[in-house]
């Protein structure tokens, strides 16, 4: 994956991105319901810039991971969700990232919660 070829590709800045999400929410980001995020992994600061004003001039947000070596997380995400797109199952799944900035807090997320006693 990305540290692959960043190991392969001497002095190439390399950066992890756009794997994390279904080519339907890509070509029409309204699928998701609300903004989505793509979280990006690399060393080269300025290269996440320019991937990151990439994200945005297509419609999403960008979030730094950190290093590349995280790059290996977000390979896995996608083969999960790969392998289950593959099956054909009714409850298959996009990832959003959120910031926690957006999110309602837990307090208020329990209060509106069907299952709440």
């Amino acid at each position: 994956g990305g540290e692959i070829i960043h190991s392969l590709a001497t002095g190439a800045a390399v950066v992890k991105a756009f794997n994390t999400i279904s080519a339907k929410i890509m070509v029409d980001p309204g699928l998701a319901q609300g903004p989505v995020t793509i979280p990006m992994a690399g060393d080269d600061k300025s290269a996440k810039m320019r991937v990151a004003k990439l994200v945005e001039a297509l419609g999403f947000e960008a979030y730094d991971v950190g290093p590349i070596t995280n790059a290996r997380v977000l390979e896995a995400m996608a083969r999960m969700y790969i392998d289950v797109q593959t099956q054909n199952r009714p409850d298959a799944f996009n990832f959003y990232f959120r910031s926690h900035q957006r999110l309602a807090p837990l307090d208020a997320q329990r209060s509106h919660s069907p299952d709440r006693d």
